[in-house]
């Protein structure tokens, strides 16, 4: 039987939330509630939630500055940050540095490792939030230590992790947690979620204006993967795969809005363009999960391949990512769902394109380039048709509508609103709406505000082993030839109904 996902709560149903900008804390004395943020890796997307913090802590001291105290948000702070590679820990002192003119008092403690970040919690309660941005293949384990050497709110970054396995271990530790008395926010970084027009059309199926929903069709067309430190993401066994690492999002966003689980997956899919003649080798000294790459073998022939990979030292691995795939997934409620992945179409005119359908209508949304940093405000990002209701008789006509039958399409532009939001990241400010969600939950669970009732995370970590599971599927049918996968296959006896 299929468990409907709980409706999140739009911003302005947020309990004591005032609107826009006057959501930023405000306060400066005592009784204002603080939120100290540590940032555990700081590769891109660590880099992105830095900037939002400190544009969060920008927007606060000005709004200090100029109202008065507002209790209804903590202040927030970014006071450390933590990356064994030197290269990305300089980026973020950058970012950092350029930052101090603009925001007083702004101490940053810097650690090589997330373990010596862990300790200065407890020992000098350094940090009250914790954001893990870690590669994919790490969170099982970062998580896993904060659970067990903090007591920090957690955001981990999409994916949970890595397999299905590691992320029914996460979920244990969790309520081993909870027994053991400690309440604390957890949550899966979707941040697609909080994207301003993905939140429009969430809406408008949770309104009920477009009916029963019935099918819902996500395409992503755009650039191949970035590099990450370690060329992790080029690998299966370190990313999870590409309808992991990258599709959790869509699938979590599957599941949200059409309120149901899935339970079954069928797949077709390849790696036919990009880094198909790259090779990897590990290198001694940094343990087995890290890799170099090997020069370039598209002109060699395949015993000239065998034969160098013999000599070489260390293992020779190829990459063995997806970029390009078609996914179909049904759901216990009848509903059914698509996806469209490209990694090889960066010259799309969106990057995104999502459409919602009920048996009353249609709700679209699209998405522009991760690239993009300058609002557009005559660019239309959002419509909704509605079907005629009476006009044109569609079970008796013989002949297609006429526009002057049906309903007028509605359309808009869905802003972000302040365009430092584009400058700052990568996905439309989504990351920065889900920033304050975040906290406005820590604040209540803090606070006691719910009648003491547990954490309810908008998305929980049961959420984020969904949506892997479903990547993980996904993954199985391709390898199958097609085969259809039931998740019961791939969730087995983790107790999901």
């Amino acid at each position: 039987n299929s468990q409907p996902c709980p409706r999140p709560r739009m911003p302005s149903e947020l309990v004591d939330i005032p609107a826009g900008d006057d959501i930023i804390a405000q306060g400066s004395d005592a009784g204002t509630p603080e939120f100290r943020i540590g940032i555990v890796g700081t590769g891109c997307i660590g880099q992105e939630h830095l900037r939002d913090i400190l544009l969060h802590m920008s927007k606060q001291q000005q709004a200090r500055r100029t109202s008065p105290p507002n209790h209804s948000f903590p202040l927030v702070s970014l006071t450390a940050i933590a990356d064994p590679f030197a290269k990305s820990q300089q980026a973020a002192q950058e970012i950092i540095d350029a930052e101090r003119p603009r925001i007083e008092a702004l101490q940053v403690s810097s650690f090589a490792t997330h373990t010596e970040l862990f300790e200065a919690c407890q020992e000098e309660n350094l940090c009250n939030c914790l954001i893990i941005c870690t590669p994919n293949f790490n969170h099982v384990t970062v998580v896993k230590d904060a659970l067990s050497m903090t007591k920090c709110h957690i955001l981990v970054e999409k994916p949970l992790c890595t397999t299905v396995q590691d992320c029914r271990d996460v979920e244990q530790w969790l309520e081993d947690d909870k027994r053991k008395g400690n309440e604390r926010v957890f949550w899966v970084g979707m941040e697609y979620r909080f994207i301003p027009p993905i939140e429009k059309l969430i809406d408008a199926g949770d309104s009920g204006k477009l009916g029963r929903l019935k099918m819902l069709s996500i395409r992503e067309h755009r650039f191949p993967f970035l590099a990450k430190v370690g060329h992790w993401n080029r690998l299966n066994a370190l990313s999870g795969g590409t309808l992991v690492e990258k599709c959790c999002h869509f699938f979590d966003l599957m599941r949200r809005i059409l309120q149901s689980d899935p339970v079954k997956v069928m797949a077709s899919g390849g790696q036919n363009v990009c880094y198909k003649e790259e090779q990897y080798k590990k290198v001694a000294g940094r343990g087995d999960s890290y890799l170099d790459v090997v020069a370039d073998s598209s002109s060699e022939d395949d015993d000239d391949r065998e034969e160098e990979e013999e000599e070489e030292e260390g293992t020779i691995t190829r990459c063995d990512i997806l970029d390009n795939a078609f996914v179909i997934v049904e759901f216990g409620n009848g509903s059914r769902a698509m996806l469209d992945l490209c990694m090889f179409a960066e010259t799309s005119f969106n990057q995104d394109e999502i459409a919602l359908v009920g048996d009353k209508g249609k709700a679209e949304c699209f998405g522009v380039s991760h690239g993009t940093k300058e609002e557009d405000e005559a660019r239309i990002n959002f419509r909704v048709g509605l079907r005629p209701d009476g006009q044109w008789d569609w079970q008796s006509e013989t002949c297609p509508p006429s526009s002057k039958d049906l309903p007028r399409i509605e359309e808009q532009h869905v802003g972000v609103g302040d365009p430092r939001l584009l400058a700052a990241g990568a996905h439309e400010g989504g990351t920065f709406f889900e920033l304050q969600h975040f906290l406005h939950e820590a604040l209540r669970l803090n606070l006691n505000t719910r009648d003491h009732s547990p954490a309810s995370e908008l998305v929980s970590a049961r959420d984020g082993t969904w949506a892997v599971a479903m990547g993980v599927a996904a993954q199985t049918s391709i390898a199958e030839g097609g085969r259809p996968v039931l998740l019961r296959e791939i969730l087995m006896d983790m107790g999901h109904n």
